[in-house]
């Protein structure tokens, strides 16, 4: 169930543009305003650094027949077509009730490095991870 900062301000809202664009290709899951949770390991970005830092956030995770797109908080973390050569680097996998991504900060920045983890706790876990697997 989607929190208080999801209602008043949006956090972890789809941006509308990407949203309507993801319906155009055939949205197959969307959550939006679940509670995630985010590790930062030896992460070096603009004016951030961390060697190991963990915190909450609400998060908003979208599946279409192409693309795959993730947001924390009001951020576009991740906007990938299915078939891109850097998703294979990612590392995918659910746990009951939760969807973790994980990969290097690299391979979807220019300036930021380390290693990110997103775990998102949703019922629709395993079929995130299914429509990722079919579209690859």
């Amino acid at each position: 169930m989607p929190g208080l900062g999801f209602r008043l301000f949006g956090w972890g809202r789809l941006p509308a543009e990407l949203r309507t664009a993801m319906e155009i290709e055939g949205m197959r899951v969307c959550i939006e305003g679940a509670r995630a949770w985010v590790t930062l390991r030896d992460f070096r970005g603009k004016r951030r650094y961390a060697s190991r830092r963990k915190r909450t956030a609400t998060a908003g995770v979208a599946v279409s027949e192409r693309r795959l797109a993730v947001v924390l908080g009001r951020r576009l973390l991740i906007n990938v077509p299915l078939t891109d050569p850097r998703l294979e680097h990612f590392e995918l996998s659910t746990s009951g009730e939760r969807f973790t991504l994980a990969f290097d900060a690299g391979t979807v920045s220019d300036v930021a490095t380390g290693r990110v983890e997103v775990a998102v706790r949703t019922p629709q876990a395993a079929e995130i991870l299914h429509w990722i697997e079919a579209g690859r």
